[in-house]
């Protein structure tokens, strides 16, 4: 009996491994020849609350998300992100947490952030956060809002929490491809990495053309297009193309 439990934990051992083997070999880790526009991507933490059976469980939801490009008349920066990542963000007077870990320029270790607008809802899954003191375009760009070209391929990217230090090393896919508007196959992601960027490049520009919502941690990529966004907001971050 001992034997045959050793067996199956040995047996569970290994498609645990294998199902991480899977999930690390799929995805690229940033590094030096990273393309310079994923250093707008940060992680956030939101120090969420839940209430179950009547008692209320304090945790902190990460996340992930990406600086705006703004405009001339909008000197504080933006992030956008998902809402159910803010979903369970309910004490207003702890802030939210934002980083930059691939900044090259930005030596602050992080930033505080509150929440300025959302979709309210899974089907409408994304969030505008607002830094208290965000880096200068000089430091960072930020990355504009982009229309999907579902006849080009995309970069999926996020801090995901299933990988070796997955908080502060950037993982992505490069071989994502559009299949409808939200959907994205060939496309790697998992936990950490909602609220991350679906990437494209339209004229050697590279902007955002959705927001990660969703995944199987395999192939499939669910994501809220950057067109459906609001207008307020389309208009002020957008790129001419969307």
């Amino acid at each position: 009996m001992l034997r045959l439990w050793k067996g199956l934990f040995c047996a569970l051992l290994l498609a645990d491994l294998s199902a991480a083997d899977e999930v690390e070999s799929s995805r690229h880790r940033f590094d030096a020849k990273a393309p310079d526009w994923m250093e707008n991507v940060v992680n956030i933490e939101v120090p969420a609350i839940k209430f179950e059976h009547g008692r209320a469980r304090h945790y902190t939801e990460y996340c992930s998300g990406t600086l705006l490009k703004s405009s001339a008349t909008l000197p504080t920066r933006f992030v956008v992100s998902a809402w159910h990542c803010v979903e369970y963000y309910q004490d207003l007077s702890r802030d939210l947490k934002v980083q930059f870990p691939h900044s090259r320029s930005t030596h602050r270790s992080a930033y505080t952030a509150r929440v300025i607008d959302s979709g309210g809802s899974i089907s409408r899954d994304w969030a505008l956060l607002e830094l208290s003191n965000g880096p200068s375009t000089a430091q960072l760009e930020g990355l504009s809002l982009l229309a999907i070209d579902t006849s080009k391929p995309a970069t999926a990217a996020g801090f995901a929490m299933a990988l070796p230090n997955g908080r502060q090393r950037l993982s992505f896919d490069n071989s994502c491809q559009a299949n409808g508007e939200t959907e994205w196959v060939r496309c790697t992601t998992s936990k950490g990495a909602s609220g991350g960027p679906i990437v494209q490049t339209h004229e050697s520009m590279p902007g955002i053309v959705g927001v990660i919502s969703q995944g199987d941690s395999q192939a499939l990529t669910i994501s809220f297009p950057s067109a459906r966004l609001p207008q307020r907001w389309t208009t002020t971050f957008s790129a001419q193309l969307l």
